[in-house]
């Protein structure tokens, strides 16, 4: 579809094209995007709801520039959907809106950004296929889009076509969505989860979905989350990651397909600095600059190992 931005539609390993001052990237399923150092953004890839922002729906194959965006600080996209954080802590989102993901108070697509409502003060945001969410300067957590993610306060599976305050999340520092769960990092180093928990990826040692957040089993010296579909992932101050959910691709990277409904530790990584994660993989980059990955390899996205998976991480060549 494109989505490697470097002209062609082939399986390849090159620079994207037309790209030079980039701050910022992400990837989602089927598109990527990047902010410029000017606060533009620009994206390329599959089109279909218009995710793109450029005020189409066609496809490219080489990055567009997203209309009217000229102070965005950072970009985050989902599976159709993407969104960017504005320099005046409002949020502006654009693509498919079947669930209400853009915040405006529509389930209508848009091929442009659109301002989601009532956000004034964001610092972070956090995208995936079916909802979103935004840290604000107060520690809270607000989120709209999709059912399932236990966005409403007191509690309900309803979707919200507007932005809701998460239950009970007063002091978060960071924010991360799943497929179907979200996490937040709190300034004390804990993690609480929320939403689907059919694979233990609340972290709680439960299976069972929660409508507002619970506290993640044993992990209190956390830095930063990343959550895939039905995994998550922590990295710890000490240079360890734990991760918990589900592995049959191996993405916990603990050395079993097995899941873990309590936090896991990834084997032999000490050193990490950041952590980050698809689908059903999961990567960490090093101290000595190097990255690891582990997990699902269907299409070559561990690199180390081309279309073999793993359970325990295997270092990227040539990075």
């Amino acid at each position: 579809y494109g989505q490697l931005g470097d002209g062609t539609f082939y399986n390849l390993h090159n620079l994207v094209a037309n790209i030079s001052t980039a701050a910022a990237i992400a990837a989602g399923d089927i598109h990527t995007c990047a902010l410029l150092a000017g606060g533009t953004i620009k994206c390329w890839g599959w089109n279909n709801y218009g995710q793109l922002g450029n005020g189409t729906i066609i496809e490219s194959k080489v990055p567009v520039e997203v209309t009217g965006i000229t102070t965005a600080t950072a970009i985050t996209v989902g599976t159709s959907h993407s969104c960017a954080l504005l320099d005046n802590g409002t949020i502006k989102c654009w693509g498919y809106n079947g669930h209400g993901q853009l915040g405006n108070g529509t389930i209508i697509q848009s091929i442009v950004p659109v301002e989601v409502t009532g956000i004034t003060t964001a610092t972070a945001i956090a995208v995936t296929g079916g909802h979103s969410c935004a840290l604000l300067d107060n520690g809270t957590i607000k989120c709209w889009g999709h059912f399932g993610q236990g966005l409403m306060d007191p509690g309900s599976f309803i979707s919200s076509k507007v932005p809701v305050e998460v239950t009970g999340i007063t002091t978060a520092t960071a924010i991360t969505v799943g497929t179907y769960h979200s996490c937040a990092l709190l300034d004390n180093g804990t993690i609480k989860c929320w939403g689907g928990n059919n694979e233990g990826q609340l972290g709680n040692g439960t299976t069972t979905n929660s409508l507002t957040p619970v506290s993640v089993s044993g992990v209190s010296a956390a830095t930063s989350i990343s959550a895939g579909t039905l995994h998550s992932c922590a990295l710890l101050d000490n240079g360890t990651i734990k991760c918990w959910g589900y592995n049959g691709n191996g993405q916990l990277g603990n050395g079993t397909f097995s899941g873990s409904i309590t936090p896991a530790s990834v084997s032999n990584i000490s050193t990490a600095t950041a952590i980050g994660r698809g689908g059903y993989h999961s990567c960490a980059l090093l101290a000595d600059s190097t990255t690891r990955c582990w997990g699902e390899n269907g299409s070559g996205q561990l690199f180390g190992s081309i279309f073999t998976g793993r359970n325990i991480p295997v270092t990227v060549d040539g990075y």
